[in-house]
């Protein structure tokens, strides 16, 4: 599953810069993959060598990617600025590593803190492929409804992962939700919600922002009792989930159609909440079978929020330009 994302983002490298930049990305991108297990394995085990070596031959990774986004930019995107912005990413991530190999329930918050530097790399990749080829885009990437666009494609999809990590680690525990590791894990994911209904309320009211913020809290809530349901073999509570999140559906359709003034209808948000709903409900399924396409399930799950955040923004900036 993660070698599908990687082939994506290749394909996406390929689409401003041609099929073999396209295979040059993906060898140095599933490369610097490689370097992260090594030093997981390498914390895992007590072997301090093999960690220096990773962390080694990380470096070694920035720099020849500095280099090639450099050159594909036709300088746009000096090497120094991605080798920058990499060691954020380095950091961060072993960062994370390091708890969760310890063990210690602040992997999940320190996990977030590396994905939250994820979608400022991206918007200076994508400023920089813009400028080097103008032709191919409209627009400007930090213009506001991009940016809008933007914060809340990465903040729900962030919310299918943590959501997915807490939902494992409340399943790890037998459902016992007052676990450390599943509080650890709820509290990220709710940290997640906060910043979500502060995007909504910097475009409407705070009176929304906290309406939004219940509903969304709500909606979460569903997913546990759902999830308990099945790992308890109790059809009644999962059934019941269902039809609560039903009523969420609605509900949420009718909030957002109110806060954007009719650019976004009730009907088509509940559309699209259908399908969240049932991606995220098939990859818990996974979960709760032990089945190894959880993966796969859960990053379908991630897939649909750009297109709904798509809508979002677009209902957003129409609203209130």
């Amino acid at each position: 599953t993660l070698d599908a994302n990687s082939v994506a983002l290749s394909e996406a490298i390929g689409s401003v810069a041609g099929d073999e930049n396209a295979e040059a990305f993906l060898g140095l991108w599933r490369e610097h993959i490689g370097f992260f297990v090594d030093y997981t394995l390498g914390q895992a085990t007590g072997d301090q060598a093999a960690v220096d070596q990773a962390l080694t031959d990380l470096e070694g990774y920035q720099q020849a990617a500095g280099s090639f986004f450099e050159e594909i930019t036709a300088g746009e995107l000096p090497a120094d600025a991605l080798v920058e912005s990499l060691d954020v990413h380095i950091e961060t991530l072993t960062a994370a590593i390091d708890a969760l190999v310890a063990g210690d329930a602040q992997a999940f918050d320190l996990l977030q803190a590396a994905a939250d530097h994820m979608p400022m790399a991206a918007t200076a990749i994508a400023g920089a492929v813009v400028a080097a080829v103008p032709d191919m885009f409209d627009g400007e990437v930090d213009s506001a409804p991009a940016e809008t666009r933007a914060v809340l494609t990465d903040l729900l999809q962030e919310h299918v992962y943590l959501a997915g990590i807490a939902i494992e680690q409340a399943v790890e525990a037998g459902g016992d939700m007052e676990a450390p590791a599943v509080q650890a894990a709820v509290a990220t994911l709710d940290a997640n919600s906060v910043e979500l209904a502060e995007v909504v309320g910097s475009v409407s009211t705070p009176e929304d922002q906290e309406a939004f913020l219940g509903l969304w809290r709500e909606h979460i809530g569903f997913f546990v009792d759902y999830t308990l349901g099945k790992a308890t073999g109790d059809d009644a509570a999962a059934e019941q989930a269902l039809t609560d999140l039903d009523g969420y559906q609605q509900a949420a359709g009718d909030f957002f159609e109110r806060i954007t003034a009719g650019e976004l209808p009730a009907d088509a948000l509940v559309a699209s909440l259908d399908e969240h709903v049932a991606t995220l409900t098939t990859a818990i399924d996974s979960l709760v079978a032990g089945e190894t396409s959880v993966f796969d399930d859960l990053r379908a799950a991630g897939q649909h929020m750009p297109m709904a955040a798509a809508a979002l923004s677009a209902a957003i900036v129409a609203a209130t330009s």
